[in-house]
């Protein structure tokens, strides 16, 4: 029983002294302390006979050995430590591996250092070692490419760059203004502002006409250039003078054919006809000719012959021909005349080129109401857009507006936006009834005015208000009631334009 009092004094004696074992060692001395004690036990009671039967092996022996050899270091350790101690010979003690978060905020003592990393400062030194070799290498940092080659050679001392890292902080400071430089962002913020391209709308810009809300463009000049148009060519095809005298043989043979005794004494080509003076035998009416028109066409081979029985100046009958090809007439060289450009009337037209190759220059307020007829492909709509373009050459949007009324929808739907419009091109037949219904109250407005101020036109008209202007004496409205509009003030007159109605397709 001492024996076991003993063992256990020893192991505890072993583990107050410290980790001096781990548990399979001291598991393996307990094991070998029971086989001891086993082993004497069977001794006393079989005798010293029983060491000798059983049989013993060498790991056995030695594994016993070394528990005789632990049991007597445990002893000395235990004489050693058993007495007690003064106060700073163990270093060490239980109390000092016991942790409490409140003991440690509280305790102020010097334990505390015990749980802080105090092997950094040990680490210190290596530092000057390194950075001087590091403080060399950012005199190098001009061109960037040499300092990533540097460290690519040496494969060594990638550790040692490692450890260095922490006091090397000012050198990442001088490698951060030159990461803005090498990727120049600048390249891709041109080429953002290209892809994207919002659209207004989804309309194409082609299909918008009556649709199109937006305001129109007002235009920079009173009235176009010439130059929009095409010029005429610079050649001119000759005339053939030979096919014009055969011609007017052939016409000669013809009318004797019919009896009829005539001379072709000259001829005048022009752009689409020729015509032929025809000198008659005395006794011989223009009338006959006349009625053999249709005749003449038949024989000359020809679409159809007009015959003109006066010619203004001359004694003589006029027989027109179409030409087998025709020339094309030009609307620049037409307008780019002195006869155009010298008429003072705003609502002055070109028609085109006479048999002479003269344009032909008119007013259309003095034919205020034209009839263009004709049949497909005769040059109707041609005709009617040349009047249209030489009103927008002629007059300026204060003085001629135009009231354009389409039902086809195809031949004046290219003038819309044009600043002469008073209203946008009608295509509905209501609206253009409501059109021409405003028109006719417009009229009779007009005429009261002009009859109230003694004038007999347009013209007359907006001389009168022009020269009140002058007199700074404005004309007041006589025809004004108070109850017909908001305005306190007596409304004067003012300068009226031309209104012109344009009317294409008129259904019958």
């Amino acid at each position: 029983m001492r024996r076991k009092k003993k063992a256990r004094e020893a192991q505890r004696n072993q583990y107050d002294s410290g980790d001096q074992y781990n548990d399979d060692e001291i598991d393996a001395m307990q094991q070998d302390e029971l086989a001891r004690q086993f082993a004497q036990t069977q001794q006393q009671r079989y005798g010293e006979q029983y060491q000798h039967d059983v049989p013993v092996n060498a790991e056995d022996a030695d594994a016993a050995a070394e528990a005789e050899l632990a049991r007597q270091f445990a002893q000395t350790q235990q004489q050693r430590y058993s007495g007690e101690q003064p106060a700073g010979a163990n270093p060490f003690s239980l109390d000092d591996f016991e942790f409490s978060p409140m003991k440690a905020l509280l305790d102020d003592g010097p334990h505390e250092p015990l749980f802080t990393p105090i092997v950094e400062p040990v680490q210190q030194p290596q530092q000057p070692v390194a950075p001087q070799q590091q403080y060399q290498q950012p005199q190098q940092p001009v061109p960037p490419q040499p300092q990533y080659q540097q460290p690519q050679q040496p494969v060594a001392p990638q550790p040692q760059y490692q450890q260095p890292q922490q006091p090397v902080a000012p050198q990442q400071q001088y490698q951060q203004p030159q990461q803005p430089v090498a990727p120049q962002p600048q390249y891709q913020q041109p080429q953002q502002p290209v892809a994207p391209q919002p659209q207004d709308t989804l309309l194409h810009p082609l299909l918008m006409r009556n649709g199109d809300s937006r305001p129109l463009h007002k235009p920079t000049t009173p009235l176009p250039s010439l130059d929009l148009l095409t010029p005429p060519p610079s050649e001119v095809e000759p005339v053939d003078t030979f096919a014009l005298e055969q011609m007017a043989r052939l016409v000669e043979a013809r009318l004797a054919d019919f009896r009829i005794k005539a001379d072709v004494v000259n001829y005048s080509p022009g752009p689409v006809i020729t015509r032929f003076e025809l000198n008659l035998a005395p006794g011989v009416k223009a009338a006959r000719i006349s009625n053999l028109s249709r005749d003449l066409a038949r024989s000359l081979s020809t679409v159809a012959v007009r015959v003109v029985e006066v010619i203004p100046g001359k004694p003589y009958v006029g027989l027109e021909l179409p030409n087998k090809k025709r020339q094309t007439v030009y609307l620049r060289e037409v307008l780019d005349n002195a006869k155009f450009r010298d008429n003072p009337s705003p609502l002055t037209v070109v028609l085109g080129k006479d048999i002479a190759g003269e344009p032909v220059v008119a007013d259309l307020a003095k034919m205020p109401h034209l009839l263009v007829a004709g049949t497909t492909g005769s040059g109707k709509s041609v005709g009617v857009n040349a009047m249209i373009l030489s009103m927008l050459y002629k007059a300026q949007p204060e003085d001629v507006r135009f009231i354009m009324i389409d039902p086809k929808m195809l031949e004046l739907s290219v003038y819309e936006g044009i600043p002469h419009l008073l209203t946008e091109v009608v295509t509905d037949m209501k609206d253009a009834a409501n059109a021409l219904r405003w028109c006719v109250n417009e009229m009779e407005r007009r005429y009261k005015l002009m009859s109230a101020l003694g004038v007999r036109n347009l013209a007359g008209y907006n001389e009168k208000i022009a020269e009140a202007d002058r007199m700074m004496r404005p004309i007041p409205d006589p025809y004004w009631k108070p109850g017909d509009s908001m305005d306190a003030q007596h409304p004067v007159l003012k300068k009226e334009p031309y209104i012109v109605v344009w009317l294409t397709n008129l259904p019958t």
